[in-house]
Order: structure tokens, then C-alpha cells, then sequence
């Protein structure tokens, strides 16, 4: 996720989505123990292509697994899960 103004995402929300992925990366499902990093929150339909910061527009990644994805751009992601 970016952290440009206006991109956090509240607290209670993040906590939800850490529970229902269990701290796993949405890409590589490594648990967030054993990466050593906190998981970035990321938007599955970019707020670039209004995408809204719903738990179910939300999941968590590894920072490095989400720039090797090439996830710079503003495509859609939706449909990836």
C-alpha cells in the first residue's frame, strides 16, 4: 500500500482482515512471523482506478512480493484471489 495522504486504513479494519487471513500474505501466504516485516495492506482495486478501502476490496502482502509482482500500477485486482 502506498502511504500517500489519505491511505491509512483504520485500525479495526486492518485487525479484521489480519483474522480472516490469519497473517498470511494474500500472495505467497507467508505467515507475518516468519517474514520478519509487518504485511502492507494492500488494495485490490487500486484507489488509482476507485477502489475503495472495504474489507473485501483489502488484503495483506509482503512488501518485496508486492513489487515483485509489478504492483506499481493501477490494474485491477479483483479477480486475482
Amino acid at each position: 500500500m502506498s502511504r500517500r495522504a489519505g491511505a491509512r486504513i483504520p485500525r479495526a479494519r486492518r485487525a479484521t482482515i489480519e483474522a480472516v487471513s490469519e497473517n498470511r500474505c494474500g500472495y505467497c501466504l507467508t505467515a507475518e512471523k516468519y517474514c520478519g516485516a509487518r504485511l502492507e495492506t494492500e488494495h485490490l482495486k487500486p484507489r488509482a482506478r476507485h477502489g475503495d478501502s472495504s474489507e473485501a476490496n483489502l488484503w495483506l502482502c509482503l512488501s518485496i512480493v508486492q513489487w515483485s509482482q509489478g504492483r506499481t500500477d493501477t490494474r485491477d485486482r479483483s479477480g486475482d484471489r
